[in-house]
């Protein structure tokens, strides 16, 4: 359900993912889901992609795709695979280092890990303990040289 806004959106978007695989056409498959055809089209290609790497890493169905993109950049695929390894802090450090990764992206990864029924962390607790580090203290504060 993370990956889809509103049940009513996952629900459009698997029947337009089912319509696609029976073979209809894009302008039937779109006069069905009340939309024009690029936007059904457009859909059911992010659904197949998001079904194809699911597949792989069943890990994501509980993630959002903001957080499972930063999770693969910053990193890597492999921790997808084997998401046990996620709660650990040197990753969460590496993870929050990441651009644009702040509290939402580690309260959905402790939620999905949670879901998941693997260990998780306190997202509070955990960033606090990041950036109140004292290296990262004195990183921030050294002079110019």
């Amino acid at each position: 359900m993370d990956r889809y806004r509103t049940e009513k959106k996952r629900k459009l978007s698997e029947k337009i993912y089912r319509l696609g695989q029976q073979g209809l056409s894009w302008v039937e498959i779109a006069h069905q889901s009340g939309m024009i055809y690029q936007n059904a089209r457009h859909i059911y290609q992010r659904e197949c992609i998001y079904r194809e790497k699911a597949f792989y890493y069943p890990f994501i169905e509980y993630l959002s795709a903001r957080t499972e993109k930063a999770i693969r950049k910053s990193l890597g695929e492999d921790l997808l695979a084997d998401p046990e390894g996620l709660s650990q802090l040197e990753n969460l450090k590496k993870l929050l280092c990441w651009p644009g990764v702040g509290r939402g992206v580690l309260q959905d990864l402790a939620d999905a890990l949670n879901q998941a029924g693997y260990d998780s962390f306190d997202p509070l607790k955990t960033r606090e303990a990041i950036l109140s580090h004292p290296k990262r203290f004195r990183r921030l504060n050294t002079p110019a040289s």
